[in-house]
Order: C-alpha cells, then sequence, then structure tokens
C-alpha cells in the first residue's frame, strides 16, 4: 500500500465518526478507481518488423507526441525501443511514410536530449537514435538544424561508456558530411572523441566507433587532420584489439587521413606502425589494402626504411594476392 493509503486506513481505524468513515472509504475505492496504470511502451518482441507497414507508421508519431512530455523514464524506453528496433535501424532506405514520420520526429529527439540533458540513460538512446537516423538525407538535414550535432557532443560529458560509443556512432555518420565535419572540429570534436578512447581502451566497441569517427573526421576536414594526439590512440587500439578486425579496418583508415600531413607521417613511424603493420597483414587480409595504403604513404619519409620482417611479410603478400601486387612494389620502390 501506499503511504496515502496508510494513513487513510490508519483514520478509518480510529475515527468514531461513522460519516467520517465512509468517506474515507469512499476516498479509497475512488483512489483505486482512478489509479493512472503507466504508460506501455511497445516491445521489440511485440511488435515486428512485417507489422510495419504504411498504416502502421500512422501510429507512430502520434504516440511520440503522447510520449515526449513524459518524464525522462517514460522518454528513455521509447528511445530505447525506437533505436533498437530494426524497422529504424537503416534510415536510408526508408519508404515515403517512414520518411514523413521522421521528419516530423527529427527535431523534437533534439529536444528531448537537451531538456533532459541530466538523465544519461536518455542521453545514450538519444544519441543512438540519431545515429540511426543521420543517413538518411531526409532527416539528416533536420538534425542538424535542430542542434543535433551539439546534443551528441553535449552528452559526451558524462562518463559513460553507453553514451560514449552512440556518441561516436553518431559523430562517424555526422563527419560523413564535410560541412557537418567542419562543425563537430569547431567544437572541439575531436577532443571529446579522444578522450573517450583514453577513458575506456578496452572497450572495443568505444574504440571501433572511435576509429570510425575519425576516419570520417580526417577525410573531409582539414582541421582534424592535422592532428597528432589521436595517431598514439589509433595505434594502441589497432595493437590492443588486434582480433578486432573492424578496428584495425577504421584504424588504419584514419592513420591514412592523418598521414597526409608529414609530421603526422613522422609521428606514425615513431609510435611503430611499421611494426605493427607487420602483424595486421599477417592475421587480416581485409586489412592489407588499406595498411599498404598507409605504408606507401609514410614509406617516402627519410626517417624509415624498410625493415626485413615487412619485406618477407610484403613478399607474401604480393605473392597472395595478384590485385595488391602493385601496391606492394609502390611500397617497396617509394623512396626511389
Amino acid at each position: 500500500p501506499t503511504r496515502l493509503e496508510r494513513l487513510l486506513k490508519d483514520a478509518i481505524r480510529y475515527t468514531k465518526f461513522a460519516d467520517l468513515k465512509e468517506m474515507m472509504i469512499e476516498l479509497c475505492k475512488k483512489k483505486e478507481e482512478n489509479a493512472e496504470t503507466p504508460k506501455q511502451i511497445p516491445s521489440i518482441k511485440q511488435i515486428s518488423k512485417e507489422e510495419f507497414d504504411e498504416k502502421s507508421w500512422d501510429d507512430i508519431y502520434p504516440l511520440w507526441v503522447e510520449i515526449e512530455n513524459e518524464d525522462s523514464a517514460v522518454i528513455s524506453g521509447f528511445l530505447e525501443w525506437f533505436a533498437s528496433h530494426p524497422s529504424f535501424a537503416n534510415a536510408d532506405h526508408m519508404q515515403s511514410k517512414k520518411a514523413e514520420v521522421l521528419q516530423e520526429m527529427a527535431g523534437s529527439f533534439c529536444s528531448v536530449m537537451k531538456t533532459h540533458d541530466k538523465c544519461e540513460t536518455l542521453q545514450q538512446f538519444g544519441c543512438a537514435v540519431i545515429a540511426n537516423l543521420v543517413p538518411s538525407q531526409y532527416v539528416s538535414p533536420i538534425l542538424v538544424e535542430e542542434g543535433g550535432i551539439q546534443a551528441v557532443l553535449k552528452a559526451m560529458q558524462y562518463s559513460h561508456e553507453g553514451i560514449q560509443q552512440e556518441a561516436c556512432r553518431a559523430i562517424h555518420k555526422f563527419a560523413m558530411d564535410e560541412n557537418n565535419a567542419g562543425k563537430i572540429t569547431k567544437h572541439e570534436g575531436v577532443g571529446l572523441i579522444l578522450k573517450a578512447m583514453r577513458m575506456y581502451p578496452q572497450n572495443a566497441a568505444i574504440q571501433f566507433s572511435a576509429c570510425a569517427a575519425l576516419q570520417s573526421l580526417t577525410h573531409s576536414n582539414e582541421e582534424a587532420s592535422k592532428t597528432q594526439e589521436g595517431i598514439e590512440l589509433i595505434i594502441g587500439a589497432i595493437i590492443l584489439h588486434e582480433d578486432v578486425e573492424d578496428i584495425q579496418r577504421t584504424g588504419v583508415g584514419a592513420l591514412y587521413n592523418l598521414g597526409k600531413h608529414d609530421f603526422n607521417a613522422d609521428e606514425t613511424i615513431r609510435l611503430g606502425f611499421p611494426q605493427v603493420a607487420v602483424r595486421m597483414l599477417k592475421m587480416h587480409k581485409r586489412t592489407w589494402q588499406d595498411s599498404l595504403d598507409v605504408l606507401k604513404r609514410i614509406c617516402s619519409r627519410p626517417k624509415w626504411a624498410l625493415s626485413p620482417e615487412l619485406l618477407l611479410v610484403l613478399r607474401e603478400v604480393y605473392h597472395h594476392s595478384p590485385e595488391l601486387q602493385q601496391k606492394v612494389v609502390d611500397v617497396v620502390f617509394a623512396r626511389q
């Protein structure tokens, strides 16, 4: 029983006035009859992907309108469901109805993150929803206009692994657009990504999302590609998570973009990437091309020469992958 119900029952027990007793009983009954049932958030198990036809989308926006003014726990529940449901996971391939509904909802997703900026759970799933929606050409401009980039970067103030992972994933998607990459860099996005990498070196999901974010930022933004701070963290992630191919792939992609500046190429050599590349070339065939691209970019620098061990591995790649033979030749003779 609630505190009110206990008080009412105590009052009934001790009162000598029959009319007051009847009034108390009536009040208890009315309270039970009018008790609000908590809002039920649709479960991923209750609504399957197949059930979301054109008509079903008409029900999503009214549901969100009803929920968005509730407390942070209710909103977080909706966002968690929305972020994880397969119908919302790939917004870049959406039907007209889906696009129309999500355009209506995009701005308010950013708004609730600003309003409930103290709720870490809401920030995590808000970042996840935004990351899912950014690839949509219909929704992405609205997210940017409504402050989605700033909302994601602000969420990264929390020392929360889930937030860091989803925020880095959202930054990666945003930064594929050159203008967005400029905004992220202007708002110290690179520093926030590097901070996440330093705080959670053992978390492979964060390291992957962070490397992917750095790869996108350094590809499309000249200012971001000048940073030297990330090189050590990227190489560290590659070494620590040598069995995670996605980290190897995105890590060397970021190093390639950073290596276009001579001072970064020299730093990449100083921090031992050529030795790291030996293991990568042995373990991950899918990273051969990216690793060779980085080696080609840095091997022309006067401070480095090919080691015998690396030459042996390059020879192996040369014989096992005819399509990469020219890249191997370019690496070996880059300084000629």
